[in-house]
């Protein structure tokens, strides 16, 4: 099943599914077929597979009107084989994924594309080579900034393997928010199988007991929480260091989205992890 369609509008706010996610049915993977693209698609079907997931693949062919740069047939139809070309290295066959090529500015195409196709998780990558940085590290960048579903980040340039040890991070949000997740931690971690550690960060400001924040989670992992405490005011450094003492495969963030004036964090703790850790980076969307 493929489409394609050519779009030109500027990126402007959408709406977000995150708050109502469901259960995982539809995983995105988003490329610009550049030279990381094959372990990110091959990432995804891991995932899609695992998780009984539908796979949809979007490749983007960005354009730039203003400088002279337009759409053509033949830039769509070399993107479509150059993305059809990295399936069958990977023995995928096309048939069996919805292949969609889009022109355009590449942050609005994933974000319809993500509301449109009604997708529960999108994967990106992102890439530290000079060559790379403006096609990969720079989009996903933005999207990380406002992601309208969980979003997964991964480092092509790294050998990445399917979750089975995820470290999950709380970032101090009201508890309540976690009802909105039970649907998307209920089909991931299930599925998966993984082995899971909670790790909060307390906080001299700290409004909530560690015990409420293992009982919130127990409700939506539906087993014993294994919960890890470390008292720190840099959660990142806290984080970043809980990931380097042990082999995690994933780490969960809950990332708060539209926020109106820093916090005591100085800054998105999601961001940071995303470009400067080589496990995979899963963001899931808060919303005020």
């Amino acid at each position: 099943m493929a489409g394609i369609m050519h779009t030109h509008s500027a990126s402007k706010p959408l709406k977000s599914i995150a708050n109502t996610q469901s259960a995982i049915n539809k995983i995105l993977v988003a490329t610009e077929a550049c030279s990381t693209c094959v372990p990110i698609l091959n990432y995804g079907a891991g995932l899609a597979d695992t998780l009984g997931a539908e796979l949809v693949i979007l490749h983007i062919v960005k354009t730039d009107p203003s400088k002279g740069d337009y759409i053509n047939d033949y830039k769509i139809n070399k993107g479509r084989q150059n993305l059809i070309q990295a399936l069958n290295r990977m023995n995928i066959k096309p048939d069996n994924v919805i292949l969609l090529v889009r022109t355009g500015d590449p942050e609005d195409i994933i974000n319809k594309t993500i509301l449109t196709h009604n997708v529960s998780l999108c994967v990106m990558g992102k890439s530290k080579s000079r060559s790379d940085k403006e096609r990969v590290g720079k989009l996903t960048s933005k999207i990380v900034d406002n992601p309208p579903c969980p979003l997964t980040i991964i480092n092509p340039q790294h050998r990445t393997k399917l979750p089975k040890k995820v470290l999950i991070t709380w970032g101090n949000y009201d508890l309540d928010i976690l009802e909105h997740q039970k649907n998307f931690f209920d089909s991931f971690m299930k599925k998966l199988q993984a082995d899971d550690i909670l790790f909060h960060v307390t906080h001299d400001y700290e409004s909530f007991h560690p015990d409420e924040v293992e009982e919130a989670f127990k409700g939506i992992l539906h087993h014993k929480v294994n919960l890890e405490t470390s008292h720190s005011d840099n959660a990142y450094l806290a984080i970043k260091n809980k990931l380097s003492s042990e082999d995690f495969d994933m780490v969960v963030l809950f990332h708060k989205v539209n926020k109106t004036t820093d916090d005591k964090f100085k800054g998105s703790i999601s961001k940071k992890l995303s470009f400067s850790a080589n496990t995979a980076v899963m963001i899931i969307p808060v919303f005020n």
